[in-house]
């Protein structure tokens, strides 16, 4: 619900709406200015939208809990041609760990197997890169060392960090997006693709 409003912020005045898994979610998701809902339940799926009808479909962390190729054939049939895809999903298949089973997550991802994905559903990747590269670190050490015992699975590696962390933390996530902007990011604990929808855009 957080996302909708800075994304009606650049919707240029069209309709901004969003699914969730979660009554929960969707009952305090932000609300529209005009104080309409902009959220309901549904699977990613089976989006309750008609074919070819967004100009773009964000999916946050959502592909890596489900079949992916299902999730990414809805998008294809609700982004109209010319439209846009943006997606973020957990990197490296090598850094799971027992958050991600508490996360029920299905699979981890890298650039190849994100940038095949969505190719296989029709879409043409645009720009890709990781991000939380300075998350990196101390994934590897909590999960692939012995150090992994201090963390419990619904835990991740800076949920209880103190405010001085926090602070340090989105410092350098603030660097790293002025970088994203102009560059790939080599790695990071996450990633991020941009793609299209081949087509005529709608005149």
């Amino acid at each position: 619900g957080d996302n909708l409003p800075a994304l009606e912020s650049v919707s240029g005045g069209g309709p901004v709406v969003g699914v969730e898994l979660s009554p929960y979610a969707v009952r305090h998701a932000p609300r529209s200015a005009r104080d309409g809902i902009r959220a309901g339940v549904a699977r990613a799926e089976r989006l309750p939208f008609p074919d070819a009808c967004a100009d773009l479909v964000t999916s946050m962390d959502v592909i890596e809990h489900l079949d992916d190729g299902a999730a990414l054939a809805d998008y294809h049939r609700v982004v109209r041609p010319g439209g846009k895809l943006l997606l973020t999903v957990p990197a490296y298949q090598w850094l799971w760990s027992d958050h991600d089973v508490w996360a029920a997550h299905l699979r981890r991802y890298n650039r190849s197997t994100l940038v095949a994905a969505v190719e296989r559903s029709g879409f043409h990747p645009r720009r890709f890169t990781y991000f939380n590269s300075f998350l990196v670190p101390p994934a590897a050490v909590l999960r692939r060392t012995p150090a992994r015992q201090l963390v419990k699975g619904e835990q991740d590696e800076v949920g209880a960090a103190s405010p001085a962390v926090d602070r340090v933390m989105t410092g350098l996530a603030t660097l790293e997006r002025r970088w994203a902007r102009h560059r790939r990011v080599p790695f990071g604990l996450s990633i991020a693709c941009l793609a299209d929808r081949p087509g005529n855009p709608r005149q």
